[in-house]
């Protein structure tokens, strides 16, 4: 079954949801195949590592050595996460980018949820793993139970 990973997802998996994780753990298993974007890795590894610095600053009597070596496994995590998920890119066509601007206009998504939402429609992925209720109103997308 190929299911959309919305960044949401990823990164409760990252900070140790078990919900998230049962998600992503059928994808290891290979009872599902996951895609992300560019959009979503970008937003998973940055919003956990920068969660992870503000945990470490937070830190008296760790030495800085040790603060780069937590945030450097944390990329080291994120990275290993998200190689598990298939990367789908942004097509050209005039029609895709319509798309996304009525996903934008008519249905007032979010850039970033339009944009996983027409990709969605594009390559024909009917099923989102996701905790954003945004997506939930799209009759073309089913939201993935854990």
């Amino acid at each position: 079954m190929e299911v959309f990973f919305d960044s949401s997802v990823l990164l409760k998996y990252l900070m140790g949801d078990p919900e998230a994780k049962k998600l992503v753990e059928r994808v290891k298993a290979g009872e599902l195949v996951g895609y992300v974007n560019s959009d979503v890795e970008f937003e998973a590894v940055n919003t956990y590592v920068n969660l992870m610095r503000r945990e470490l600053s937070k830190s008296s009597g760790v030495e800085e050595a040790e603060k780069a070596s937590c945030i450097e496994e944390a990329e080291e995590k994120a990275h290993r996460t998200l190689a598990l998920f298939k990367m789908l890119s942004r097509p050209l066509e005039e029609d895709f980018s319509e798309g996304l601007k009525h996903l934008m206009r008519e249905r007032k998504l979010q850039r970033v949820n339009a944009t996983i939402a027409a990709l969605c429609k594009h390559y024909g992925i009917r099923r989102i793993a996701t905790f954003d209720a945004e997506f939930r109103k799209l009759e073309f997308l089913e939201a993935l139970e854990a």
